[in-house]
């Protein structure tokens, strides 16, 4: 948050046309938030959004484990929006500064029977065996919008449809007792369990393409 607020400082050093401000609230695919529009006197408006963040559980199994866990989504971003036709439609391309990422907990018990790297193991109450996703904190982003256009004053709609490009990267960590039981099987449970995360890293690899829609209102000074 400190962040986004001083690159958007850098961002509206540059000259701002006089009451040209438009503050807004939206709501999408990763929850609330809201931020602030500024006018330059061109087809070019400076937009920060301040914050977007909401939390989701999951529930999935992967290699034949039972993982649950939520995903938290955290969001801001620094953006140039053009109008090209002098009107409420814009294009826009920023940064988009994600802080996003899914934990993931295994689900174990007795007589659950967990697969990793190809390899069944029994686990029990006191194993454990976790998984973070994590997107780029810094991602590229291109989009299209509606609305704080030179037309618009007073109370308008608002509209925000595009895309952030960045790999996830993600680790796994697994209790002793856990990795004892991969020694115990003749095998090296660092290079087991790294090969059972590159599973995870290459479902991960097919998502970077970070999706972004929001709408709400804006108040245009």
């Amino acid at each position: 948050m400190k962040k986004t607020l001083l690159i958007a400082a850098l961002f509206v050093s540059a000259p701002v046309a006089a009451q040209d401000i438009a503050p807004y609230i939206q709501g999408g695919i990763s929850g609330f938030g809201g931020g602030i529009s500024f006018g330059t006197g061109t087809p070019v408006r400076i937009r920060a959004d301040l914050y977007h963040g909401i939390s989701r559980s999951i529930d999935q199994t992967e290699s034949g484990i039972r993982y649950t866990g939520r995903f938290k989504y955290a969001e801001s971003g620094l953006y140039a929006d053009w109008y090209p036709t002098q009107g409420k439609f814009r294009l826009s391309a920023g940064i988009f500064l994600n802080s996003s990422k899914i934990n993931l907990d295994a689900s174990a018990g007795p007589g659950y029977v967990a697969d990793i790297n190809g390899r069944s193991y029994p686990l029990n109450s006191n194993d454990q065996l976790s998984v973070t996703v994590k997107y780029p904190s810094v991602m590229p982003y291109f989009g299209v919008g509606w609305g704080m256009g030179a037309s618009d004053k007073g109370w308008a709609f608002v509209a925000d449809v595009g895309m952030a490009f960045g790999r996830p990267t993600t680790t796994l960590d697994a209790s002793a007792s856990v990795r004892a039981k991969i020694t115990a099987a003749g095998l090296n449970a660092d290079n087991e369990l790294a090969s059972e995360r590159q599973q995870f890293q290459d479902t991960a690899n097919k998502y970077f393409i970070y999706p972004v829609a929001r709408a709400g209102v804006t108040y245009k000074f």
